[in-house]
């Protein structure tokens, strides 16, 4: 045709020739978009991604699949990218030939059309979606967070898979001229390129005051980008695409500025910390906690910290810094991190400088000094414990802390049993008289009664170190006051007031008690039993003589009366066996002031108040059960005239518990009832009142035997018809005790909370939310019961069968509200074929209605795994088969369409 027109051109061939051309341009034309449209798989961009040494493992796909199905697929990868590569030779051959002769806008039409629609769908699929600015800002951060996590997953496969791919194919397509190329890559990424980092734009600008601890999820988006940023660079390099290019780098220039602000604000926020309360016992400071696990999750951020604080210096006292720490050297060759080890070391200098001006507020000085040695141990065991904060920190660091923290180990003890150490008798040649003995004995009871007291509400969590003070403390004290105790103990037997312990194991070993000291038991905790030295428990059992709580008295009662009294019985019976009256004089004058002193705390604790508040029960209990147990002893050892004081005490004490322990049990009840909370539980969650109830329930259970004697003798008035209706007590085999009332009045508990509950529900606007309030508070409801041995026992399997039978109709109702919207937008299968307007209308409606019941139900709660799973499965098996039909029957028609906004949840 060129020949003509230079030679003939006025040749009437030349009509036939041109005539030719377009008949073959147009099929080419066809040629082109069926090549394009039916290779869609062959050319999708993983696959065309392939043939520029990524790797073929199919990131694209594997949003979509499970590992199982990854390991199948790829055994098809190496074949789909032989065929892409045949596929894209024909579409460059079509192209070239079709530019060559001037009919390049008719080949690029169909090329946009078909790659931009792909492109978009793909950033559907990955969950991109346009975001509007007004609506964003009023977004929680609650609901970001996840929307952060998605979008890092698909960025990474958008610009390394999507763009590149694409880049790759249109690049190779049309690499006979540069200016389609760019203007089809134009076309096709611009717009989905904006999109998809619109969402790190919008965070960036969300807000003015950046909250340390949203730190964490910028820093995700900034190395997220930072690691794209060379793809990024290489993709959107030319200038219509640079906005792309642009709009990335700019927020990571403004991540940058942010997570420096986030550092400031940290900082900040521990030096203006102005908490006054004192942590009781020198425990540790709610602010070491929540300063360290920042600190902790910070240091995995190394390699963005080091980018950000070698071009963001943070002001701070250099002279003081370098005095205190001196960065190790790291082997990385890539990454410079001795900005990020200084930070962090200044970041804990600040916290320790506040836990001194905090330890100050203790008038004790003991206790300031065990306030540091908890908080220093807390940090330096997180240090240890963190990798990547001990590689910042160095071992130096750790040392320099580990001598800091065992100085004011050492100052806590000195401070603490001072006054004790000054009162052990000194080693002397002389020999003390009797009172000059006796008074040694005194004083040094006397020092280490007020410092046990003192140090028993102490707290010292790390068992490593409580071990290590207890060595101390003994090595210090026994030697000396073991020789002393075993030189005049002797002569001070016949001191009927000296205030010692006497042990009556001798004594007792007549009437076939056992020879296991429980005496010194008294003095000394389960697991330090297991530890302790004999010169400790010589020391304990010496000088312990006050019970510092109910606990001990508890123990040191069942001590003093089947042993001390009971031998004391024994042997007084033994000796004045002649004579009766003299025996009962003799055991009156010996055991009836102390057996009064031993039953006094039971009775003062009986009168405490008026007002029985329900969490004081279970002490209350224990009293009871203890003393009701002794009751056989005590009525046989005190059971004449003269000792009988001792008998009515301990009795009289007992009557009392039980009218307390009942009241308790109806204050309890009233409790639940009169609960006014009115603030709803977010997304639906479990409500306090049933976490409380619940546990109080719980722990109620182990004192069937206790409850069974109370509740036997103190019937609760209770709407009798409601509980019968409601509740069938089970049997249980136990000859001794008759469970039912105690598994009554635990069943009426139990329905008390559960109108509660109902009544709590209906204060949720949104009827989904209401019932999924049942279901959480219900479910924690059943799992107490089925995981407490007790408390099954006492309510049944029956109860259980009841309970759970409820649970899913709940559950089943929760689930029709929440998704009815849904299920009734789902097309329905039918016979007739759908024009793509009707076939859109369905989309758009079924996609609206998924996408508001998704925002909704994002914010709920659902606290049970395997209930969440059995959602998902239910709400899948009534969507996605009638979905998917459709889907997969009009979705063809509907590639052309570019702006049809459509959901695969196939």
């Amino acid at each position: 045709m060129h020949f003509l027109v230079s030679q003939h051109s006025q040749s009437p061939n030349l009509v036939l020739a041109h005539s030719l051309m377009e008949i073959a341009m147009s099929r080419l034309e066809k040629e082109f978009f069926m090549i394009l449209s039916s290779n869609l798989y062959q050319l999708d961009p993983e696959s065309v991604s392939g043939h520029s040494s990524i790797s073929s493992y199919s990131e694209f796909e594997y949003v979509m699949q499970s590992d199982d199905e990854m390991e199948k697929a790829s055994e098809s990868i190496a074949e789909v990218e032989k065929a892409s590569a045949l596929v894209m030779s024909d579409l460059k051959v079509i192209a070239e030939t079709m530019i060559s002769c001037g009919y390049g806008k008719e080949c690029i039409k169909s090329y946009k059309m078909i790659r931009k629609s792909i492109v978009d769908e793909g950033l559907h699929l990955l969950g991109i979606q346009k975001c509007k600015i007004s609506l964003f800002n009023r977004t929680d951060w609650s609901v970001l967070e996840p929307m952060i996590k998605n979008w890092i997953k698909a960025a990474k496969i958008g610009v390394t898979t999507l763009f590149r791919g694409e880049k790759l194919l249109c690049d190779h397509v049309f690499s006979a001229s540069t200016t389609i190329r760019d203007s089809c890559f134009y076309e096709i990424a611009n717009e989905a390129g904006l999109n998809l980092f619109s969402l790190p734009e919008l965070v960036s600008n969300k807000e003015k005051k950046k909250l340390p601890e949203r730190i964490f999820k910028l820093m995700d988006l900034y190395a997220a980008i930072s690691d794209l940023r060379p793809d990024i660079e290489l993709i959107f390099h030319f200038d219509s695409v640079a906005p792309v290019k642009t709009l990335a780098i700019s927020s990571l220039k403004k991540f940058k500025n942010s997570i420096h602000t986030c550092l400031t604000e940290f900082e900040l926020k521990i030096k203006k910390d102005s908490s006054k309360a004192l942590t009781p016992g020198g425990g540790i400071h709610k602010l070491t906690r929540t300063t360290m696990s920042f600190i902790s999750s910070l240091s995995e951020y190394s390699r963005v910290l080091a980018e950000i604080l070698a071009e963001h210096a943070i002001k701070r006292n250099t002279r003081l810094l370098e005095s205190y720490f001196t960065a190790p050297i790291l082997e990385d060759e890539h990454i410079n991190h001795h900005a990020t080890s200084v930070h962090i070391a200044w970041l804990i200098l600040v916290l320790l400088c506040k836990l001194d001006i905090k330890a100050e507020s203790y008038k004790d000085v003991s206790l300031s000094y065990l306030f540091l040695v908890n908080n220093i141990r807390l940090v330096v065991d997180t240090v240890r414990s963190t990798h990547h904060l001990r590689n910042l920190l160095g071992d130096d660091w750790l040392t320099k802390h580990e001598a800091k923290l065992r100085s004011y180990t050492t100052n806590y003890e000195n401070v603490a049993w001072a006054k004790v150490y000054q009162t052990v008798p000194a080693r002397t040649s002389t020999t003390l008289s009797p009172d000059q003995a006796k008074t040694h004995f005194k004083r040094f009871h006397v020092a280490f009664e007020e410092a046990y007291m003192k140090q028993s509400s102490c707290v010292i969590l790390d068992a490593k170190l409580r071990d290590e003070f207890k060595v101390s403390i003994a090595r210090k004290l026994v030697p000396e006051y073991k020789e002393f105790y075993q030189k005049y103990l002797p002569m001070l037997r016949e001191e009927i007031n000296i205030e010692m312990l006497l042990d009556p194991e001798s004594v007792s070993g007549h009437s076939s008690i056992s020879s296991y000291s429980e005496f010194e038991y008294v003095m000394q905790s389960d697991d330090e039993m297991e530890k302790a030295s004999e010169s400790i428990a010589e020391v304990e059992k010496a000088s312990a003589l006050v019970m510092s709580d109910l606990k001990n008295w508890i123990k040191a009662a069942k001590i003093g009366v089947t042993t001390l009294f009971r031998g004391e019985k024994l042997l007084c019976d033994h000796v004045f066996s002649a004579s009766t009256t003299i025996r009962d004089s003799c055991f009156y004058e010996i055991a009836n002031e102390a057996g009064l002193n031993l039953f006094s705390l039971p009775e003062l604790v009986s009168n405490k108040e008026k007002k029985k508040l329900p969490e004081r029960i279970f002490k209350l209990m224990d009293l009871y059960a203890a003393i009701s147990d002794l009751r056989p002893d005590i009525e046989l050892i005190f059971h004449f005239d003269s000792v009988a004081p001792v008998k009515t005490l301990a009795i009289s004490s007992l009557k009392k518990f039980k009218n307390s322990i009942h009241t308790c049990l109806t204050e309890f009840e009233l409790k639940i009832k009169k609960d006014s909370s009115k603030a709803l539980t977010p997304g639906g969650g479990i409500h306090k009142l049933t976490r409380t109830t619940m546990s109080f329930i719980s722990s109620l259970s182990e004192y069937s035997r206790v409850l069974a004697e109370i509740l036997a003798e103190h019937a609760i008035k209770r709407n009798t018809r409601l509980l019968e209706s409601y509740f069938t007590a089970p049997i249980l085999e136990d000859e001794h005790i008759n469970h039912h009332a105690t598994s009554v009045h635990i069943a009426w508990l139990i329905l008390v909370l559960l109108c509660k509950l109902d009544i709590k529900a209906e204060s949720y606007k949104d009827v989904s939310l209401s019932y999924l309030f049942l279901v959480n508070n219900i479910r924690l409801v059943v799992d107490t019961v089925r995981s407490t041995h007790h408390l099954r026992n006492l309510l049944g399997d029956d109860w259980l069968t009841k309970h759970e039978a409820k649970l899913r109709s709940y559950t089943t109702n929760y689930e029709n509200v929440a998704w009815a919207k849904v299920y009734q937008t789902v097309p329905a299968r039918t016979s007739t074929t759908l024009s793509p307007d009707q076939a859109k209308t369905h989309f758009k409606r079924f996609h609206v209605a998924f996408e508001e019941a998704y925002m909704k139900q994002s914010s709920c709660v659902i606290l049970d795994a395997k209930l969440r799973d059995e959602f998902k499965v239910s709400i899948a098996r009534k969507l996605v088969p009638e979905y998917k039909e459709f889907y997969q029957k009009y979705l063809p028609m509907l590639r052309e369409e570019i702006n049809i906004e459509m959901l695969s949840i196939v």
